[in-house]
């Protein structure tokens, strides 16, 4: 009998690790903080008896929950959380909320990189959409919304060698063109 060999493939964050890291760390911390505060509150108001505690208790964490309410609006997790590993028949992703689907290579009708800043902090923003009518963004937020048809990975050497060796020749054309002569660049197929 022989033996079924399964290669797994290597995956890789849509932003840097330590990023996604810091960034739910922060999330852990800021909603920890929230609920130590309600806990204080309801101890020492709320069971002795003084309605204001539940007053109090509000204030500490709506912040909170608005916050929370907003980043899944906003997709945020799913941008931190989206991992992708390369081949030959197209992108495979797997993420939060959208489990596991593959973009494939001729499907994509537009891709670039754009060069962007966010926090005194600059990044280069690799995309490829699947939606033909995708236009420059023009907003921070309009270029970091990350849909099933619109792909978005932070620029880091790794990424883009992975994905370099198995991306048609016209995207690897022209994104090379793009990166030698460090500009951003919008591409249609």
């Amino acid at each position: 009998m022989r033996a079924q060999t399964t290669t797994k493939r290597k995956r890789y964050g849509a932003v840097d690790p330590a990023i996604s890291i810091e960034m739910i760390v922060y999330w852990i911390i800021g909603n920890g903080i929230a609920l130590g505060c309600s806990i204080f509150f309801f101890i020492h108001f709320v069971l002795q008896g003084d309605p204001s505690g539940w007053i109090l208790i509000a204030i500490s964490v709506l912040p909170f929950i608005i916050l929370n309410v907003y980043l899944i609006r906003k997709s945020f997790w799913n941008r931190y959380l989206l991992f992708y590993s390369f081949e030959d028949d197209g992108i495979h992703c797997s993420g939060l909320g959208w489990g596991r689907f593959t973009v494939p290579w001729i499907s994509i009708r537009c891709y670039g990189f754009v060069d962007a800043s966010y926090m005194m902090t600059s990044y280069r923003i690799v995309f490829f959409s699947q939606d033909i009518k995708e236009i420059q963004p023009k907003t921070r937020e309009e270029l970091l919304l990350t849909r099933k048809d619109r792909l978005i990975m932070q620029y880091r050497e790794n990424i883009y060698e992975a994905a370099k060796k198995h991306m048609p020749a016209d995207i690897k054309r022209n994104l090379e063109d793009c990166f030698r002569h460090n500009r951003g660049g919008f591409f249609r197929r």
